[in-house]
């Protein structure tokens, strides 16, 4: 798999459009079209914006997913979830209980 194939996945998993991506990075989207693409590898510079925004460089640029990856989705997950309102929240926090009780419910069975 090349890197770009990666970086799409990567950014997919974070939930971030390639709008989203450029933004933060400071890139032009003719740019993060070419790393995606396979036309052209990401830069350091951007590999290390990349990084702050949550994504998992490492796997990125090697294939093998970082032992930090799951924190870096708790934070990515977090940062997203204190932008929404107390109520939005307590939609979200209502969710993954019901998530988890259904969990239970399932291994009790």
């Amino acid at each position: 798999m090349e890197i770009g194939v990666r970086l799409r996945e990567e950014r997919s998993r974070l939930g971030y459009s390639q709008a989203d991506i450029c933004n933060s990075c400071g890139i032009s989207k003719r740019s993060y079209i070419h790393y995606e693409s396979g036309d052209r590898s990401p830069d350091a510079e951007f590999l290390g914006a990349a990084s702050k925004i949550g994504m998992d460089v490492q796997y990125v640029v090697t294939g093998i997913r970082s032992e930090n990856s799951s924190c870096d989705f708790i934070r990515t997950l977090l940062t997203k979830v204190v932008l929404l309102s107390e109520a939005e929240r307590n939609v979200v926090f209502g969710l993954v209980n019901g998530l988890l009780e259904l969990r239970q419910e399932r291994k009790e069975v």
